[in-house]
């Protein structure tokens, strides 16, 4: 899925000079980093980036993006996913993606987005959720302690297991 988004909505311009093959291989690698500093699942972080990157986020804001939106999630227990249909909503619908965003604690207004391009208020929108939730992510998963880990652990060992039993039949 995250191969398949990342050859549909970048070009090597945006890739910086990487493959999709290559490009694909970091994003992964950083959706597991991820897993192991805030338990957040590597699949869910991959799927998250996928839909990012179809709704036109940035190659080079894609990583600072996710990370912003787990620190959401982590926080208040809303999913990244409605965060990131908030997202891609700010240019056709901004009062009802700026709705969306104030039920996390984002308290913006349409005009203080006047007049700035999608990318422009994406960034307004960005330092904002940084701003209130930096950091929540792994803090939260500190806190959680052995406890979360172990949980983490657990689901990745059924993954792994799953993966086995498919490609053995």
């Amino acid at each position: 899925m995250l191969y398949a988004s990342v050859e549909r909505n970048t070009d090597a311009r945006d890739r910086q000079g990487k493959s999709v093959r290559d490009l694909t291989k970091d994003l992964k690698e950083y959706a597991e980093q991820t897993e192991q500093t805030t338990g957040i699942d590597t699949i869910q972080t991959q799927q998250t980036m996928s839909i990012l990157l179809s709704m036109g986020t940035k190659v080079q804001d894609l990583k600072r993006v996710t990370a912003a939106f787990q620190d959401m999630q982590a926080k208040t227990g809303m999913s990244m996913m409605m965060l990131a249909r908030s997202w891609s909503r700010l240019s056709e619908m901004p009062e009802e993606a700026l709705n969306s965003m104030s039920r996390v604690g984002l308290r913006l207004n349409k005009e203080m987005l006047e007049g700035m391009t999608v990318e422009q208020q994406r960034i307004v929108v960005l330092e904002q959720l940084e701003k209130r939730f930096g950091g929540q992510a792994q803090v939260m998963y500190e806190a959680a302690g052995a406890t979360g880990r172990l949980e983490t652990n657990i689901d990745n060992l059924g993954k792994a297991l799953g993966k086995v039993v498919v490609e053995g039949i």
